[in-house]
């Protein structure tokens, strides 16, 4: 700045600089769009998310629809049409088989048909129990009582006893599933704003309230409500964390566009 007292001369310049940064995100759209949240999941890819220490019964009762014809439960705009007893039975039995260590998963290499992933069962050095429940879950699923080897395929139905025929969800179907179990406002379904839903009891909750919950995880407000997640449900919270794993694994596609940031000045 300067300043001439004799002329009352001012002369001065001022500025402010701000740090405000925007992210702008492409939109998923077209064929991307249609791999990543619409096409089902490969079962290959289902089967080793279990072969990793994943809990069977939480990835199949969340990815799968059928196993071998076993129907898992479905939720539509008419309802919720509940799972066959057999398909939970199966989903219990091969939890219990996975604790032991007596279930496996393998890629194999055949010429004709190229890479091939099977699914293994052990029997030696395994209790009277888990072979018990081995052979339960073989006639659940009509798999043969001799072969230890069965072949992973994408289908409604097995072609023979040495196969497991599975129907993976997509990820819109996932999460279609996994919206039976918010709470939903009696007032609403009672506008026809929304279904009923099965509330808690299942393998995630919602909770609503019309204030935000102390103990919420996460939160997020709609239409003047509040939906959570408790911060000591931890089912739910590894439910989420299974729907992102599943996220990862159907974003098969390039990569595309990056996000763009943007930083304004004024």
């Amino acid at each position: 700045m300067l300043s001439d007292e004799d002329d009352g001369l001012t002369l001065g310049a001022a500025g402010t600089y701000t740090d405000r940064p925007t992210i702008t995100y492409t939109p998923l759209t077209g064929n991307r769009f249609i791999r990543s949240t619409m096409m089902p999941l490969p079962p290959n890819a289902v089967f080793f998310v279990i072969q990793a220490g994943w809990p069977a019964d939480a990835v199949l009762f969340a990815a799968v629809a059928s196993l071998n014809g076993l129907k898992n439960q479905e939720t539509t705009m008419a309802g919720v049409t509940p799972p066959d007893p057999a398909f939970l039975r199966a989903l219990e039995l091969l939890r219990k088989i996975q604790l032991s260590g007596a279930v496996g998963v393998r890629l194999h290499h055949d010429e004709p048909e190229g890479e091939t992933v099977l699914l293994t069962f052990h029997t030696q050095d395994i209790t009277p129990e888990i072979l018990a429940d081995i052979a339960e879950l073989r006639r659940l699923l009509r798999l043969s009582p001799d072969a230890h080897e069965f072949r992973l395929v994408y289908g409604a139905t097995p072609a023979n006893d040495r196969e497991v025929a599975v129907i993976t969800r997509s990820l819109l179907h996932i999460m279609g599933t996994m919206s039976a179990y918010v709470d939903v406002p009696a007032e609403d379904i009672a506008e026809g704003r929304a279904t009923p839903g099965l509330g808690a009891g299942g393998p995630l909750h919602i909770g609503c309230s019309a204030e935000r919950s102390a103990d919420a995880f996460a939160a997020v407000e709609y239409r003047h409500r509040w939906f959570w997640i408790d911060d000591r449900d931890l089912k739910t919270k590894r439910a989420f964390a299974l729907l992102m794993m599943l996220f990862t694994l159907a974003d098969t596609g390039d990569r595309g566009a990056e996000p763009l940031i943007t930083i304004p000045a004024q």
